[in-house]
């Protein structure tokens, strides 16, 4: 009998990218790892022919490897090519904290993939609502729809950007260069905003040049400038650098906590607006300095 691990909900910083075709040795390499997320790779990763297998080896990873207090993600191919049923169906029982949807267009494919999720549910005997979902956008129907994606269900837990697969429709020319993108700045604007009015996650694009660390972490505090979650990643050796991008710099700690200092000395009083090292400080820069503490907390 296969044992199920219990899987937490932590920090989404990074999320590793695992083929699941015959890689028994990279998934348990992918769990002793330091990302926060692994997501489990059914689809262009993986070739039409070998899908069946890699499902299998998919399932058995749910089901058999101890991932820790890691989240456990599977991206799926879309409806449009076949396998996304038998996926949904099969890999539920490992019971994913995520399935997420690749080349999503637009809403309509979100609700089909969260009936057919509460269909596997109900039939595996999984308590309903346990497994979430998301979307890959990576098509301009998904941008073009991108607030009606992020808020669609419940269920909905996450988007990240596809940059590579997208620019093939959008027809921007990419860069490739660490934090100077400006051709995808609109996309991965739209995506971050459509994520935080819908309250769920939002991932940027990895870094493709994976064994280049310095310029991953780069890359990295341009995404966390942005305002995403985290960021994708293709190597375990990306995560802490990826990790030290999203955390508080030392002149943002230094920032907040002459801001909190002043404010906590001021208790009592009628004041509402401080000069702090020549600056001006009311209360969006309080809850700035909050925010980053919090920050600091959370990723320590």
């Amino acid at each position: 009998m296969t044992k199920l691990y219990p899987r937490k909900t932590n920090l989404r910083r990074t999320q590793l990218i695992t083929p699941c075709d015959d890689a028994w040795d990279l998934m348990h390499k992918a769990a002793r790892s330091k990302t926060d997320i692994v997501r489990l790779e059914l689809e262009d990763g993986v070739l039409p022919a070998r899908k069946t297998q890699a499902r299998q080896w998919c399932l058995r990873g749910l089901q058999e490897i101890d991932w820790g207090d890691k989240e456990i993600w599977v991206r799926i191919t879309h409806f449009d090519y076949g396998y996304a049923e038998e996926d949904i169906d099969m890999l539920v029982q490992g019971q994913p904290n995520v399935i997420l949807m690749g080349k999503a267009q637009g809403p309509q494919d979100l609700l089909h993939l969260d009936q057919l999720i509460g269909d596997a549910e109900r039939r595996h005997g999984i308590p309903p609502g346990t497994v979430k979902m998301g979307c890959v956008i990576e098509r301009i129907r998904a941008v073009h729809t991108v607030e009606a994606l992020a808020a669609c269900s419940p269920r909905m837990s996450m988007m990240c950007c596809g940059l590579d697969d997208l620019s093939n429709e959008y027809g921007y020319r990419l860069t490739r260069l660490p934090a100077d993108a400006l051709e995808t700045l609109y996309v991965r604007s739209r995506v971050v905003l459509a994520a935080r009015l819908a309250g769920i996650t939002a991932l940027d694009y990895p870094y493709l040049k994976y064994r280049d660390l310095e310029s991953s972490e780069l890359d990295a505090r341009f995404s966390a400038r942005l305002g995403f979650h985290g960021k994708q990643i293709i190597s375990p050796a990306q995560a802490e650098g990826v990790h030290r991008a999203f955390a508080p710099t030392e002149k943002e700690l230094a920032w907040a906590t002459a801001i909190l200092d002043t404010v906590e000395k001021a208790q009592g009083s009628t004041t509402a607006v401080f000069i702090i090292n020549g600056e001006m400080i009311d209360a969006p820069h309080i809850l700035q300095a909050r925010k980053i503490m919090e920050r600091q907390r959370t990723s320590a």
